[in-house]
């Protein structure tokens, strides 16, 4: 039973990393799941009359490869359980009514994004005057632990589309589970930008310290974000490609008044 399990999630991940897709980013397929495993995995804290942003507890996954995977289905298989038929609850979400979810096949997974992260730390040794320069990867870092899933549905008036998120956050001993879900605005607008040209496989930035999230282009000196925010005192306007050293600038002197910029090059 165990190597027909294994067997069947090999076959999963095969489908997944080969499959063809009608967006922008291939799908994660899952496997069947009992109803009675996904509604272990709610915490007694996923209620309706709370916002639907609590964490559940963790999963101890069965996968052999990317057991994110497992805990980004049973999340999705228990979205059904979350809503409970009730339509607020799954507005707040992201969708439009809880028919949406209600099916087991009805929500689809697409492909995660990887998030990067700028600490306060960092952000406050930050000179763009610097000799040498700074180094992209010395301010904005891979966060290993976290990940960021688009959640689909499919609607007669404007076809299929990213409506929520799902966070995946890993804890000790391996185990994932997940820390977010919903996050409407925020997941379909960087869905919206990887429209734009450079930025279809795009990444995460986040600067938790401000709340601040990016969509990001290639991971070099070059690297350029996309704003999911407006700071027109800065020149930084939401959803035009901005280099990563004047963000930085420009935040830096936000979160640390008062702040002189160098002058900058790039």
């Amino acid at each position: 039973m165990q190597l027909r399990r294994h067997g069947l999630q090999l076959l999963v991940l095969l489908m997944t990393l080969t499959a063809t897709e009608p967006w922008s980013a291939a799908q994660i397929l899952c496997p069947p799941i009992d109803s009675d495993i996904a509604l272990s995995s709610l915490d007694s804290r996923y209620s309706l009359t709370l916002p639907p942003l609590n964490p559940s507890p963790s999963v101890s996954s069965p996968s052999l490869i990317f057991p994110h995977y497992d805990v980004a289905c049973l999340g999705k298989s228990s979205l059904s359980a979350l809503v409970n038929k009730n339509k607020q609850t799954a507005i707040m979400l992201g969708f439009k009514d809880p028919e949406e979810v209600s099916k087991p096949d009805s929500v689809m997974i697409g492909e995660p994004y990887a998030l990067y992260q700028v600490d306060l730390l960092d952000l406050r040794r930050f000179n763009p005057a610097a000799d040498p320069p700074p180094k992209v990867a010395d301010f904005i870092k891979l966060k290993k632990d976290r990940q960021i899933y688009p959640l689909l549905t499919e609607r007669p008036e404007d076809g299929l589309k990213v409506r929520a998120a799902l966070v995946l956050s890993e804890q000790r001993g391996g185990k994932w589970t997940t820390t977010a879900l919903g996050l409407a605005q925020l997941i379909q607008a960087m869905d919206k930008y990887k429209g734009i040209k450079g930025f279809d496989k795009g990444f995460v930035v986040w600067i938790p310290a401000l709340n601040l999230h990016f969509l990001g282009n290639k991971f070099d000196e070059k690297l350029h974000l996309i704003p999911l925010a407006d700071r027109l005192a800065y020149g930084i306007e939401k959803g035009k490609p901005i280099w990563w050293i004047k963000v930085l600038s420009a935040y830096k002197r936000e979160a640390f008044p008062p702040y002189t910029d160098a002058k900058e090059t790039g």
